[in-house]
């Protein structure tokens, strides 16, 4: 029972309904406004996921209309895209053994030159190559590297290899013929000739450079040479590998110069397959047509020379050939040399000396006993004063006593002996005054020696540092040399 309602006059009932009423519509009128404030929050989204959705089919379409274009452009080069198929034939038949029949020539078209000159025995014609290279000597180089590395003749297209390297970065297609050619795909020749092409992007990467990535890979020199140390562990050679391991991606390289087509035809192509990705999922972003840069040679050797778990023969090769620039971070390390005695400072009071492992400075140490002396020394002044003035009254009150001054006498008497009393006590802090000084001066020699092993243990301790990064630079040079 609401005992308020029961007890309140028809006054006061009439206002606890009023208020209550006026409580009631306000909290319904909250319940509509954080209703329609979600309902329009969902509204929003909905609204927002039906206009992206929306855009991302218009583009869809857009791009299929677009891709209709593009093909029927596309059908303006059957020759073209006639050579590309027999060119997969060509290669099939190759790869069985059979000499394939010629393309017919396309003029400005280094595909059906490049093709025609490939023999079963894995030796490409002389003349043949020539014309492709003459046409586009990039696409003619890959496609070579990769058919003839697939095809288990590496040697035969070794110099096409190391050609085909020969830029300042390197995308997805020249990695995998680095790979290959640090497997020794295309024999120990290639890795020396590759090696005169890489050298210069691994010197320009210069001292500061190659500093600075050897700093990274550890926290102060001597995290730095355990690092080397741990990095140029001995490890087996790999075993040459004829092309087997990287048949599919050498495959890969030569059908991706394929399908890239003639010169009119590749930005047809580029687009092609960028709207056939924006068909084939409208809701992403098109891919940006320009080309991959690549990554900059330097770092694709040391990202491979870091892999520990990536390839044995790309790992092995590039910490070779980073072997000289880590030599010479070596060399520029500052080589340790022993500094000066320490020098630390005993106290005994107040007193500082300065002291080394071979002893105390002479000086300080006379200037510290010097002070301990003066702090120390007793004085016979209050002794002779009061034995001066005991002796006095004494005599005084034996004069009393004769004149029988007796109470003057006695007076007299136990004055003195209350001076003889305070002499003595006197006498006695000066002895204790010898006492403290010749404890004290024991002290700070005892505080020096102490630190005088202390500061021979610190310089003993410093040598030992030094020795041991002494020798951690020889074995990290040692290592380092041993691997280049």
């Amino acid at each position: 029972m609401d005992w308020e309602f029961f007890w309140s006059s028809e006054h006061g009932r009439d206002r606890l309904l009023r208020d209550r009423l006026e409580d009631y519509q306000g909290r319904a009128a909250a319940a509509r406004s954080q209703q329609r404030r979600q309902f329009e929050r969902q509204l929003g989204e909905l609204r927002g996921d039906l206009d992206t959705r929306l855009t991302a089919l218009t583009r869809a379409f857009d791009a299929y209309v677009e891709l209709d274009d593009v093909r029927e452009q596309l059908a303006g080069f059957p020759e073209q895209a006639r050579a590309r198929r027999r060119a997969t034939e060509a290669l099939q038949a190759l790869a069985e053994g059979r000499q394939p029949e010629p393309l017919d020539d396309l003029a400005g078209y280094w595909l059906p030159a490049a093709v025609n000159a490939l023999r079963p025995d894995g030796r490409p014609d002389p003349a043949g190559v020539g014309v492709a290279l003459d046409r586009d000597a990039t696409s003619t180089r890959r496609f070579l590297t990769g058919v003839l590395g697939a095809a288990g003749h590496g040697r035969a297209g070794a110099r096409h290899a190391v050609d085909s390297l020969a830029t300042d970065r390197w995308d997805d297609a020249q990695q995998l013929i680095w790979l290959a050619v640090a497997d020794r795909v295309f024999g120990a020749e290639a890795i020396t000739h590759l090696h005169g092409v890489v050298r210069p992007a691994l010197d320009a990467v210069g001292d500061e450079g190659w500093t600075q990535w050897l700093a990274d890979r550890g926290a102060g020199i001597d995290a730095q040479l355990d690092w080397v140390i741990a990095f140029y562990q001995p490890e087996a050679d790999p075993e040459p590998d004829d092309g087997a391991r990287h048949r599919d991606d050498l495959q890969g390289v030569a059908m991706i110069e394929i399908t890239e087509g003639s010169p009119p035809e590749q930005p047809l192509i580029a687009r092609a397959r960028q709207l056939r990705m924006m068909v084939r999922d409208p809701m992403t972003e098109p891919a940006d047509a320009e080309p991959n840069p690549g990554v900059e040679v330097a770092h694709v050797l040391q990202r491979a020379a870091l892999a520990e778990n990536g390839p044995a023969g790309a790992r092995q090769l590039a910490r070779r050939w980073l072997a000289p620039y880590l030599l010479g971070v070596l060399d520029r390390m500052p080589t340790p040399t022993p500094d000066e005695p320490v020098v630390l400072r005993a106290k005994s009071a107040a007193v500082n000396v300065a002291v080394t492992a071979a002893g105390p400075d002479p000086k300080d140490l006379a200037e510290a006993e010097r002070w301990v002396r003066e702090r120390h020394t007793p004085s016979n002044t209050p002794l002779i004063r009061g034995g001066a003035i005991a002796g006095g009254l004494l005599v005084l009150a034996v004069v009393c006593l004769v004149l029988t001054w007796t109470w003057l006498a006695v007076l007299l008497a136990i004055a003195a002996l209350v001076v003889g009393v305070r002499g003595f006590w006197e006498w006695q802090q000066q002895q204790q005054l010898v006492l403290d000084g010749q404890d004290a001066m024991a002290r700070l020699h005892e505080s020096v020696q102490q630190t005088r092993v202390q500061a021979e243990r610190q310089d003993e301790l410093h040598a030992e540092l030094i020795r041991k990064r002494i020798d951690l630079i020889t074995e990290a040079k040692q290592r380092v040399a041993e691997s280049a």
